[in-house]
């Protein structure tokens, strides 16, 4: 049995995972100064006296399960808050890093806790990468197309983690740490591509007289394409934004030869 479940960091994240994972029948411990999320559905959510939030971090001590779902591009942010609750995670229990980070980044964070909290067995850590949108955040937390998760010896689950994730009948993909937050990465940018490219092709086709949206039905009704592909105009957005700066960084680091910005 995973209940209860625990939820590190309140930010539009942890808020809608929390409630919507209460919503489900789960007891949930949610830790974290909550902010105000104004999400479709989310006060419609039935969670009865399921959902439990505190400040404090010595609450998550029962939970057989804690996810770190703090919104933030700040790696050591999110580090300094699993340094303050890792003395009261409980020996053994899986922990799952939904925040968006930089490839190498829980694999870090997994050595570095288990070597200065010792404990057998060791936390496993994961990484499972986050994929709500704003404004339909709660129908893709209750209704995921599938998780990517980064797992400590692939393609093994934890049992506790694998009962809790199993519900929603969707495909894991189990893959190695860093690869499943290169993938995260991978579909923002494909995304931020998408939305240039629209941009581009909007602008050349106005100077020639053609009207974008009556062209885009062509491209969706192309299987290499597909009815869902970003295809209108629009702004890359702040995670998006976030994900071309951290590509960036690592082609700089790594010696890539291009960039996709």
């Amino acid at each position: 049995m995973t209940d209860p479940i625990g939820f590190l960091g309140l930010t539009h994240l942890g808020v809608v995972m929390s409630a919507c994972w209460a919503s489900l029948g789960h007891r949930v411990i949610a830790v974290g100064d909550p902010v105000v999320v104004a999400e479709p559905g989310l006060d419609a959510l039935d969670i009865g006296d399921r959902l439990t939030v505190t400040g404090d971090p010595s609450a998550l001590a029962p939970c057989n399960l804690v996810f770190v779902t703090l919104d933030t591009s700040d790696v050591d942010a999110m580090g300094q808050l699993l340094i303050q609750a890792m003395p009261w995670i409980a020996r053994s229990a899986p922990i799952v890093v939904m925040s968006q980070v930089p490839p190498g980044t829980t694999r870090r964070f997994a050595t570095l806790l288990n070597t200065n909290w010792p404990k057998w067995p060791p936390n496993d850590f994961y990484y499972l990468a986050e994929t709500l949108i704003t404004g339909k955040a709660v129908e893709r937390c209750l209704n995921p197309d599938r998780f990517i998760l980064g797992c400590p010896r692939p393609p093994w689950i934890d049992s506790r983690l694998s009962e809790a994730l199993n519900r929603f009948r969707c495909p894991i993909l189990r893959m190695r740490y860093e690869s499943a937050e290169f993938a995260k990465l991978a579909v923002n940018l494909y995304l931020a591509s998408s939305i240039q490219y629209a941009n581009r092709m909007a602008k050349a086709g106005a100077a020639v007289g053609a009207e974008w949206r009556e062209v885009v039905p062509a491209l969706r009704l192309d299987p290499r394409i597909g009815p869902s592909a970003y295809l209108l105009p629009g702004e890359v957005g702040p995670n998006i934004g976030r994900d071309i700066r951290t590509l960036e960084r690592l082609e700089a680091w790594h010696g890539f030869p291009d960039s996709v910005a």
